[in-house]
């Protein structure tokens, strides 16, 4: 009798500790971007149908190697019924800012030789990360100067357009039908200046510090932080004089040397927090 009273002792200690651990490492992962991906990535390939069922968001966009757009519905409906996968990635770089990760990288499914540049996003609901946007580009052989080039354009566009207010200079840096993706709708140019306009006006002194910048072929990613006074009406808010300190995710996708797709992710929670600050 003595002997199995030990015995549940032991279990019950081992099953405690098990429990420790197993919370320790979902805290280590909500708090590690890439061990996120990586874990999500080994869902997906366990069962596609059941991840984008319960891990996907209801407006999650992806667009495929052949530039098309897809949405929820039909990427829900074309993984019924696959069975697991040997989906892979390599050269993972994230970014993570409050409730929101994006990673890009080489992914393939079996053969190396169907690689493909990747960029996905993914936000925090409800305490759960959740897969929100994906897209695959074919690899194609890119000149090197060529990724500096759009590295560098990239950049103007935060350090002399906007930190030095120079709108003059969007013609070098945008297509002319560049495409604004904010979640509600596409642009041209003119929907872009018309946009700066009414930004410096709300903050006349913005500047960027550029803290990293990420290419792969026609792709960058740049981290910055943004600072600021508010000084005019932005997005509902009323100026209040508050000083902003916000970091920022910026994508952009290039097209002989210029921008043709961008889209910002500012920490959302630190800017609604300090445009309502009481000074």
């Amino acid at each position: 009798m003595k002997s199995l009273y030990v015995a549940k002792k032991v279990l019950s200690i081992l099953i405690i500790l098990g429990n420790c651990q197993a919370a320790f490492s979902q805290k280590e992962v909500a708090d590690d971007p890439e061990k996120v991906v990586q874990v999500l990535v080994a869902e997906y390939n366990q069962n596609p149908y059941n991840f984008f069922k319960n891990r996907a968001t209801s407006d999650f966009r992806y667009i495929n190697r052949k530039g098309e757009l897809e949405d929820y519905a039909k990427v829900l409906k074309d993984s019924e019924g696959r069975s697991s996968l040997e989906s892979r990635v390599s050269d993972l770089k994230t970014f993570k800012s409050g409730d929101l990760i994006i990673a890009n990288g080489l992914h393939w499914i079996g053969d190396p030789a169907t690689k493909s540049a990747f960029t996905y996003t993914f936000k925090k609901q409800n305490g759960k990360w959740m897969f929100a946007s994906s897209q695959h580009t074919p690899i194609l052989e890119v000149n090197p100067i060529s990724i500096a080039d759009n590295k560098t354009v990239a950049r103007k566009y935060l350090e002399e357009i906007i930190s030095r207010k120079r709108p003059e200079l969007l013609k070098e840096v945008f297509t002319d039908d560049i495409q604004m993706i904010d979640g509600k709708e596409s642009g041209h140019l003119k929907r872009l200046e018309a946009f700066l306009t009414y930004f410096f006006k709300a903050f006349p002194d913005i500047t960027y510090t550029v803290e990293d910048v990420v290419a792969e072929g026609d792709k960058v990613f740049i981290k910055a932080t943004a600072r600021a006074t508010h000084q005019g009406e932005f997005w509902g808010y009323q100026p209040l004089g508050n000083k902003l300190e916000i970091r920022e995710i910026f994508f952009f996708a290039m097209e002989n040397g210029k921008v043709k797709s961008h889209t910002g992710y500012p920490d959302m929670a630190k800017l609604d927090k300090q445009l309502k600050a009481k000074p």
